[in-house]
């Protein structure tokens, strides 16, 4: 099976989905004998020796490049070049996917409301009624999106665990458990700005010495600059902003965490967070994060309402905790992902995915 997976999104560590689909493209070919991935990409940014790479602006005669393959997955769904690409493919009649990574749910649809409206309207709905299907990561990630197809399947994502002694702490037993924010500052989509009136409301309550967080990630300057004023203002060290964070200062990041905090708005499957229950972290999520069923099974987190008040609460409550009070949660978290999120066992997912959607006449 000759696979196109075409991404819209920069292919770049702090893009999820840029550095999610390369990893997956690597992984379905060391897994999978049917499976022949390549990527179709729009920017020039981006090369890679280990994996098959084409830049759309190189491609000269698009029906003739798109002939050489049997399915074509979009990821993402909001650039104007998927819906040329769509009709090409319709013409030729080429199946496609679409995995929209977040973006049809509900609350991802809030966001410039008007245009995608209108977007959806003259465009977007036809080309994802017409897809042989849609993708969606998790079960959560279904129930909380707008369905326009009448086929969809569940792909979860995966983790390349290429880690030694991943649960292993830096610190002592009797040190404070340390939370960390691990995300894009994105006040609308990672609900950072939930977080901050959380903190705020800490200090309001004069608990805020109680809370140990290092938030990393990168933004946009006027929302850094937000997130830098209000640490400053809550006056406590044990509070920072570290920035954006990769390879090795990742995970040791991690290995000095205990609890991994995301309050978004809306996600597919964040990676953030399975590598931090990889790490044996267990997670503090709002329901956009889309984990309410798996921390009902699992026992790996707290799930706590989209408001400062309710992570405001449970702050408080896990900063009162031991790392023996987390000894579950923590090794639960990593037997998850051990057990759901190896891409060996996903890639035979996939595997079956694919060619039910080929074999259909």
């Amino acid at each position: 099976m000759k696979v196109l997976h075409v991404v819209g999104n920069e292919i770049e560590p702090s893009n999820g989905i840029g550095r999610l689909i390369p990893e997956m493209i690597r992984m379905h070919s060391l897994y999978s004998e049917s499976i022949k991935p390549s990527l179709l990409i729009f920017n020039n940014s981006f090369d890679s020796q280990e994996i098959e790479v084409f830049n759309f602006c190189a491609i000269k005669e698009l029906s003739v490049f798109l002939a050489n393959f049997d399915l074509v997955v979009f990821h993402g769904i909001y650039y104007l070049k998927y819906y040329s690409l769509y009709k090409l493919l319709k013409k030729q009649n080429i199946k496609y996917l679409v995995k929209p990574h977040s973006s049809l749910m509900k609350a991802a649809q809030e966001k410039s409301k008007l245009k995608k409206m209108i977007a959806n309207s003259l465009f977007y709905k036809k080309f994802i009624a017409s897809a042989a299907g849609v993708i969606f990561t998790n079960e959560d990630e279904k129930k909380n999106s707008l369905l326009w197809n009448k086929i969809d399947y569940i792909e979860p994502n995966a983790l390349d665990f290429d880690y030694k002694n991943p649960t292993e702490k830096a610190a002592s037993q009797e040190a404070p458990i340390r939370f960390i924010y691990l995300s894009r500052i994105d006040f609308n989509h990672k609900g950072t700005d939930i977080l901050l009136d959380a903190l705020t409301l800490i200090k309001s309550r004069g608990l805020i010495k109680r809370i140990h967080l290092d938030m990393y990630g990168i933004g946009s300057e006027k929302e850094e600059s937000i997130v830098k004023s209000c640490l400053a203002e809550l006056n406590s060290p044990h509070i920072t902003f570290k920035g954006g964070v990769f390879g090795e200062q990742k995970i040791n990041a991690f290995k000095e965490s205990d609890v991994f905090v995301l309050t978004s708005r809306y996600e597919g499957f964040p990676m953030a967070i399975l590598e931090a229950l990889y790490f044996g972290i267990a997670c503090l999520v709002t329901p956009g994060a889309n984990m309410s069923e798996i921390l009902n099974k699992n026992d790996i987190g707290w799930l706590a309402d989209s408001t400062p008040e309710s992570i405001a609460d449970y702050l408080i409550e896990v900063s009162g905790y031991t790392r023996a009070d987390l000894a579950n949660k923590s090794l639960n978290a990593h037997t998850y992902v051990v057990d759901h999120h190896s891409w060996k066992q996903v890639t035979k997912i996939t595997e079956k995915l694919y060619s039910s959607v080929i074999e259909v006449k």
